[in-house]
């Protein structure tokens, strides 16, 4: 017993004298090391052997006692030396890393052999954030105890393990855990519904848009505002015009709160095709509602269409977009290929027309189209909803009930009823969407008439084909029943209207736009059939020709035209149209001048048929808080025009208030922000779920603008190597769903750290610091190495051999910028 006793000390003296690098072989615990010969490192393992068969015992408790009570050469009580912490579990953050994707620091009993996570609440979250499937059976894992894997060949900061699920590494002396996930585990969690996890500090945002034109015709005015203000678990939604001729408009002004996938909107809705998608294929969807609409929420992921109307126009001129005989957006444009983005036009699905004209009132060209901008989440689950207030300008009673379900793959089925007044109208319908083609049918039946519906989208195509029915009552006489001197009523089924709509409008390249457009409608108030085809396209050199035909009233309309470049800044324009009875051309030469990324303007002179003469101008700023147009045109004989177009998006959050410009910084609802006072010392990058690519937090105003209704993954870093984030990291990551009115605020979330160069006496191994006060221990160099520590708090430091020495907030003070030597005390 003595003799194995003997045996065992010498391996511990022989162990602390030369140990310097860990294996992976916990039951032998062999030390490498180059000094040691091949016969010594199979003593030491002998010996260890022996010294583990002694300290076993009847109960586990006697074994440890047995296995504390031995001591090194020097006197050194064994349970006092770090070699023993080794195997005694105690609380400690410790750093969790998936190799090559993320790490982050979690609470946990912690030593060479173990390691269980105390919460898993946060790891979840680390895992779902990074991608990781079957995170709850991995956390699982963690809660109950986690050991190494003995496939890890090498050093146990270095190995690598190819596993078909999970693998652990315990890289004590780093104090962390290197967690290896399969292949097949990494992706995102599919899930039947995934409902918003609403977070985020409140902001309010407003959209102003000003448009004013004074001409022989009368004046112009139209300001728009609409925007989100957050609130609770939801936001306040508004939205107004005010036009010198039709006053002011509320369009919106309603509350929305969210939970999980409950929802409620309360108030005036002019368009609730975004409540979701049940109430999105409802026969009131496009109407005006006010009052109460209970039911499921968007789920992430909300579909959001990036469609936009694509036009070309040879000058500068005036476009508009008409919708049921009423203007809903007009706004300045110079020459060349313009688009419309769905974002600024109302929601819903509707017919509109596109309106082109010069600074002189002229006609370009027109484009009709058709607008699928319902922005409604497709088969998200089952889904429902329920309504009760007032619907139309008339405010008849209303209230209905509608409900959607997927019922096979990329197929839904929706059906509701809703009652206006005295009437009822019933709903059912379908729908198939998958990459990029949608094919739908609706049939509406209600006491008066009913109603079929059919549409077809494929990416820029369209095709919709409605039809409505009347529903009489006709006296007839029959012979029996007139024979015995009685009336019978027979109902009828009279046709009241009848459309056929065809629509493409695409741009082709990064120079040509190609459009088409086909209407045919029959109805008791008659019949009308339409087309127009229309092509922007280079024919030669930097020579572009624009083609525009239409047909509508039994006439046909023809605008052509041709720019021609003279020199980099002139271009000479030739226009003809035919208005249906004559042919009327024109020249005009334009010069064009950016005068810096900001600020650009345009001279233009015009020379027309029967002595027509005119001069214009433009000018244009685009900056950082606003887009303002100008526009002057003089003319003798078509009379003098001028005005102008203002658009800003004011956003106020916890960085105070700001102005963007909403065609440079986009018209987003929901936002990322960076504390001002951390912009010199943090960088972020945000990455959408499911996309490949990142977005960066301009320093300069510490504010980006991203898409509601979707999830995000935001990594922070300290840049400056003054600061680490209240986990003591520098790394600070985290998954957030925004919808509008919210933002993610990354505020003053930082402590101040002093950096210190340490230098120990002798080279040393596994240096790391413990303590209220340390951060973080790099090695530079040999017996070099970089301290990083809070200004408060005692630092602990740290080797494989056990405690090295305190350095003292004086300590540091005084040492601060200089070099610190240090001796370890148990040299």
């Amino acid at each position: 017993m003595k003799m194995y006793m003997t045996c065992a000390l010498s391996t511990l003296v022989s162990f602390s004298a030369v140990a310097d690098i860990e294996t992976v072989d916990d039951q032998t615990l062999v030390a490498n090391t180059s000094t040691l010969a091949a016969n010594k490192l199979s003593q030491m393992a002998l010996a260890e052997r022996a010294r583990l068969e002694i300290a076993a015992g009847p109960t586990p408790v006697q074994q440890t006692a047995n296995y504390l009570s031995s001591h090194f050469a020097n006197g050194l009580p064994f349970s006092k030396s770090d070699y023993a912490r080794q195997f005694s579990a105690a609380v400690e953050k410790v750093k969790i890393e998936i190799p090559s994707v993320a790490e982050g620091e979690f609470n946990g009993e912690f030593s060479r052999t173990k390691f269980t996570l105390l919460e898993a609440a946060d790891f979840i979250q680390f895992l779902d954030v990074n991608n990781i499937k079957h995170s709850d059976q991995i956390a699982d894992a963690f809660l109950k105890g986690v050991a190494s894997d003995s496939t890890c060949q090498g050093l146990r900061s270095e190995c690598v393990i190819y596993t078909k699920s999970f693998s652990i590494v315990i890289d004590y002396y780093q104090q962390r855990v290197r967690l290896f996930i399969s292949p097949e585990w990494v992706g995102r969690r599919k899930e039947n519904n995934e409902y918003l996890e609403i977070e985020g500090s409140n902001i309010a945002t407003n959209k102003i848009s000003l448009f004013y034109n004074d001409n022989s015709l009368g004046k112009d005015l139209t300001i728009s505002n609409k925007g989100y203000t957050g609130f609770g678990d939801g936001f306040f939604h508004h939205d107004f015009d005010i036009k010198n001729e039709a006053g002011s408009t509320i369009n919106d002004l309603n509350y929305t709160w969210l939970s999980a996938n409950n929802k409620v909107q309360v108030g005036r809705l002019k368009n609730g095709a975004y409540f979701n998608y049940a109430y999105g294929k409802s026969h009131l969807a496009n109407d005006l509602f006010q009052g109460i609409i209970m039911g499921t929420s968007e789920q992430l992921s909300l579909s959001k269409s990036d469609n936009a109307l694509t036009f070309f126009s040879p000058v500068p001129a005036i476009v508009t977009v008409v919708s049921a005989n009423q203007e809903v957006l007009k706004r300045y444009v110079n020459a060349g290929i313009g688009s419309i983005s769905y974002s600024d036009l109302p929601r819903g699905i509707y017919q509109a027309d596109v309106l082109i004209k010069a600074d002189d009132g002229t006609l370009i060209h027109t484009i009709p189209s058709f607008i699928v901008n319902d922005g409604s989440q497709f088969a998200a689950g089952f889904e429902v909803y329920a309504q009760y207030g007032v619907a139309t300008e008339e405010l008849l009673p209303t209230y209905g009930v509608g409900a959607s379900l997927p019922v096979a793959e990329n197929v839904v089925a929706y059906s509701s009823l809703q009652a206006v007044d005295k009437d009822e109208f019933f709903s059912v319908g379908a729908e198939y969407r998958k990459d990029g083609l949608s094919l739908s049918a609706t049939l509406i039946d209600s006491d008066q008439r009913r109603e079929q519906e059919l549409t077809l989208l494929w990416l820029a195509f369209s095709i919709n084909y409605s039809q409505s029915k009347s529903k009489g009552a006709e006296k007839t006489a029959g012979s029996k029943e007139w024979q015995e001197g009685l009336e019978w009523e027979q109902e009828q089924e009279v046709e009241r209207s009848r459309s056929l709509r065809l629509s493409y409008n695409h741009q082709v390249g990064d120079n040509s736009v190609l459009g088409y457009s086909y209407t045919n409608t029959r109805s008791s108030y008659g019949n009308s059939e339409s087309y127009g085809i229309s092509l922007s396209t280079p024919i030669w050199e930097n020579i572009y020709l624009s083609s525009n035909l239409e047909r509508r009233n039994e006439e046909d309309y023809i605008s052509l035209s041709i720019s021609i470049p003279l020199g980099g800044k002139t271009t000479l324009t030739t226009m003809s149209n035919y208005n249906g009875k004559k042919w009327s051309s024109k020249a005009t030469g334009q010069y064009n001048k950016n005068y810096s990324d900001m600020l650009s303007y345009n001279l233009g002179a015009t020379l027309g048929q029967n002595g027509e003469q005119s001069l214009s101008g433009g000018l244009n700023y685009g900056g950082s808080g606003a887009s303002i147009s100008s526009r002057a045109y003089l003319s003798g004989t078509q009379g003098n025009s001028y005005g102008v177009q203002l658009d800003s998006i004011q956003i106020f959050s916890n960085n105070g208030f700001e102005f963007q410009n909403p065609y440079k910084e986009g018209g987003y609802d929901s936002f990322i922000t960076l504390d001002k006072t951390l912009a010199k010392d943090v960088s972020v990058s945000i990455k959408r779920s499911g996309d490949n690519s990142y977005q960066f937090i301009d320093h300069d105003d510490g504010i980006l603008g991203v898409d509601s209704y979707d999830r995000y993954s935001v990594n922070a870093k300290v840049s400056s190597g003054e600061f680490v984030f209240e986990n003591a990291s520098e790394k600070f990551k985290k998954d957030v769903d925004l919808i509008p009115g919210k933002a993610l605020h990354i505020t003053s979330s930082l402590n101040r750290v002093i950096e210190n160069i340490v230098m120990t006496d002798t080279e040393q191994t596994g240096v790391t610091c413990q303590g209220e006060g340390c951060v973080a221990v790099e090695n530079i160099q040999d017996s070099l190495y970089r301290l990083k520590m809070f200004s408060s708090g005692d630092v602990n430091l740290m080797t494989s051999k056990g405690y090295c020495n305190t350095i003292t907030e004086q300590d540091r003070e005084m040492n601060r910028g200089n070099l610190t030597r240090v001796v370890c005390e148990r040299e």
